[in-house]
């Protein structure tokens, strides 16, 4: 009897220890989850153009960029994110189409 209660006792221990290390890593990583977050438009600078290469022209080519980062073809910098057309912080297949629908036809 006394072996059996010896068990079960360190099962009890085993269970509430396992518990208690659960609930420790989920708290734990509840909060640092909110430390992780993409470059935002503050940390990039001020937002200046549509211009994705640099080039001082908005046209079909800085589509093409915003299409290669979509694809993973291309890193995007934080001067990417400055150019972002739609301001959102994030380059999508939307800023390609609309630098394609306001550029200039070349």
């Amino acid at each position: 009897m006394t072996k059996q209660r010896s068990t079960q006792s360190q099962r009890t221990k085993i269970l509430l220890l396992g518990s208690a290390m659960v609930l420790s890593a989920f708290f734990v990583g509840i909060q640092t989850a909110g430390d992780v977050r993409p470059i935002s438009l503050i940390e990039a600078g001020v937002v200046v153009s549509s211009d994705m290469d640099g080039d001082g022209i908005v046209d079909a080519r800085d589509a093409l960029v915003i299409l290669e980062v979509v694809s993973g073809y291309r890193d995007v910098t934080p001067e990417m994110l400055r150019s972002d057309p739609n301001r959102d912080g994030i380059l999508t297949i939307d800023d390609a189409i609309r630098i394609l629908a306001t550029a200039p036809d070349q």
